[in-house]
């Protein structure tokens, strides 16, 4: 080889030999055109060097490991002669002399079954990079589909025989294929130690992908746990996509995006969304279920969107299947987006569904409605006669999450009777197997119900439940507060509305630790009533703002009336309803105590003006107890403009309240 390049730097070339006189100047020409590509040959040999010693890029960016690609060999040797260093005597040393048509290739992989089949390929045929590459990717999903060593498989001889004739000419690959190899490259070695000069030729080819393969390969970036070593390629993948966003025609690859690429970037999650609506009326059902999925994995409430793709939705004639629609109810309930005529078609499908659905669809889409405050009659009945009728297949744990949907709704089935039967039957013998919390939410449900009995409310309010509620009554979480309020509710239903309930209460001390340690910052409703409530009592000693009970509840304002229905100053009264009274006299004969009680929007149904299980059960427990109640509903006083129109608003519902009471 020296020899040959000392040759090279000699003079001019010479012809070896003279030729005949007679021998014209064109063949002459043709024996030195010879000579000098042969000494090229052997020049080239020299002077190329290997793909792994090739320098680093001068552009590329900083920081970033660069592989230069270098002029194929296979010019000058054919590539079925290279050697693998490393082989054993009884391995192969040359990929076979056969070629193997692309027809041939697709016909063997759909029918290869272990990865030893594939990779006796290198053996039998010689292949070109193309090829290499659907073998590598078809070892990948055998190897993933069997669980197989992948380790044993990128060491094989063979492998490495197919890697190399990858890597010769890997720019000669479609994208498509290209795309699909880096997959099938991470799937094999998450490290990509191996396999670096496949993801160097992405990122020469990225502004050369289409945006469709783009989408692919970040969403594969995304959703892999094995991928950590990808981070850099899938942040200049997402630049791309945000500069190349317009490009997008297609709605699944915005769903794509949408449900896998959220976290990443949330200036292409805007775009996204703005892509989605002006594709929104296109999308079929199954994509308008994962794009609202998609929204609600991120939280992303963007109302424009969720209306127009709920609007064509319920315009859809074809009926979801029961699981698409227990997912589109749950989105809806993360997103706390009710929407009245997708909800009527979701509930409309469901009902046409009800004897193929499960019982864990039936405690789903439930708690959904109960999310969503929304129900639908019939729907809830025939749930109802498919639970009588399929008891056995509806565990205990199941039953109290149903109640408690039906509690939230304050929803009465029409075969109230045999459900209640059916309820206790099923769970009055597990009571001390619940855990604290579920048992006093099944109680607390059977309360709002009105349809709690004396076993249930010991199990609650006995004393071998008072050490758990000494210890959460340090709990200052939210959870903790509200398990305390329930505890309070269910104790003011033994003492107001359940007669036969002969065993003590909750005992002072108990209660003192339970009340609310911290106030809630008023609504705007309750901050507007206050100001009228002002203006309409005068004297602030005859009425006490944001009083809390033994009940659990808060009034926003309580009044104590005379028997000329005129307020009086009630400090020096005995109030037996707050957990410390100011007072120490008795009530006046014939006074009476008044509270007044906004409604919010979210106190009711979402469809009608029912109150919910909750607030209906405040209504009921301080009437019980004396009070007239005055209800001051949203929807009635935003209608009341002026300042004069609210007093007389107010004054109006005091009297109605006070006559409604004298009527009893």
């Amino acid at each position: 080889m020296r020899r040959k390049a000392e040759e090279w730097r000699a003079g001019p070339l010479k012809c070896t030999s003279d030729p005949p006189p007679h021998t014209p100047a064109a063949p002459r020409r043709w024996i030195m055109a010879a000579q000098l590509m042969h000494r090229c040959r052997w020049l080239f040999s020299v002077v190329v060097p290997a793909a792994s010693a090739a320098p680093t890029c001068m552009l590329a960016p900083w920081g970033k490991k660069v592989i230069v690609r270098v002029l194929p060999r296979l010019s000058v040797l054919p590539l079925y002669t290279l050697n693998v260093s490393g082989l054993k005597d009884n391995e192969p040393t040359q990929m076979g002399d056969k070629r193997l048509s692309s027809q041939k290739l697709k016909k063997f992989l759909s029918v290869a079954t272990t990865t030893e089949e594939v990779l006796d390929l290198s053996k039998m045929y010689s292949v070109d990079a193309s090829m290499a590459s659907q073998i590598i990717i078809k070892l990948s999903q055998l190897a993933a589909a069997g669980n197989e060593d992948t380790e044993r498989i990128i060491n094989d001889k063979r492998f490495e025989l197919l890697f190399l004739c990858l890597s010769q000419n890997i720019s000669q690959i479609l994208n498509w294929t290209l795309v699909g190899l880096l997959k099938s490259c991470y799937h094999l070695d998450s490290t990509m130690e191996k396999f670096e000069i496949v993801k160097q030729e992405v990122y020469y080819r990225l502004k050369h992908l289409s945006v469709k393969q783009l989408s692919s390969l970040a969403s594969f970036l995304a959703s892999s746990k094995q991928t950590q070593n990808g981070n850099n390629l899938l942040k200049d993948l997402v630049i791309n996509l945000e500069l190349r966003w317009t490009e997008i025609e297609d709605v699944s690859t915005v769903v794509t995006l949408m449900s896998q690429v959220r976290q990443f970037s949330p200036t292409l999650m805007k775009r996204l969304e703005t892509k989605a609506l002006q594709l929104a009326e296109n999308f079929t059902s199954q994509e308008t279920q994962k794009m609202i999925q998609a929204l609600a994995l991120q939280n992303q409430r963007y109302l424009p969107l969720l209306r127009a793709l709920s609007y064509y939705l319920a315009q859809n004639r074809s009926e979801l299947h029961v699981g698409a629609i227990v997912d589109l109810l749950f989105a809806c309930g993360t997103l706390n987006f009710s929407d009245s005529h997708l909800l009527e078609k979701l509930a409309s499908d469901l009902l046409a569904q009800v004897p193929k659905i499960t019982p864990l669809y039936v405690v789903r889409y439930l708690r959904s409605f109960a999310t969503l405050r929304w129900f639908s009659l019939p729907l809830f009945d025939a749930t109802t006669q498919y639970i009588l009728t399929n008891a056995d297949q509806f565990s205990p744990l199941q039953l109290c999450s149903i109640v408690q949907s039906f509690a939230y709704l304050n929803f009465q089935p029409t075969e109230r009777d045999s459900f209640y039967n059916l309820v206790d039957q099923k769970i009055s013998g597990l009571l001390t197997t619940l855990s604290p919390e579920l048992l006093v939410d099944l109680v607390w449900s059977l309360c709002m119900l009105q349809q709690v009995k004396v076993p249930y409310l010991q199990s609650v309010l006995g004393p071998a439940f008072e050490e758990h509620l000494l210890h959460k009554a340090n709990d200052t979480s939210h959870k903790g507060q509200t398990f305390k309020v329930k505890i309070m509710h269910i104790n003011a239903t033994a003492l107001l509305e359940c007669p036969e309930y002969k065993c003590p209460s909750l005992p002072p001390q108990i209660l003192q630790a339970l009340a609310p340690r911290d106030h809630r910052k008023p609504t705007p409703l309750q901050s507007t009533l206050l100001c009228v409530l002002r203006e309409v009592l005068g004297d602030e000693d005859k009425w006490r703002i944001r009083v809390d009970t033994i009940y659990g509840w808060q009034l926003t304002a309580e009044v104590l009336l005379n028997s000329d229905n005129q307020p009086i100053p009630l400090k020096d009264f005995v109030a037996p309803h707050l957990f410390s009274s100011e007072g120490t006299e008795l009530l006046p004969p014939r006074a009476r105590r008044m509270a007044f009680l906004p409604w919010e929007f979210s106190n009711f149904c979402h469809q009608n003006k029912d109150l919910l299980g909750g607030f209906a059960m405040a209504r009921r427990h301080l009437q019980a107890a004396g009070f007239i109640v005055v209800e001051v509903p949203w929807y009635e006083f935003q209608e009341q403009k002026s300042d004069t129109q609210k007093i007389a608003y107010i004054k109006g519902k005091m009297s109605k309240a006070i006559a409604k009471e004298m009527a009893k």
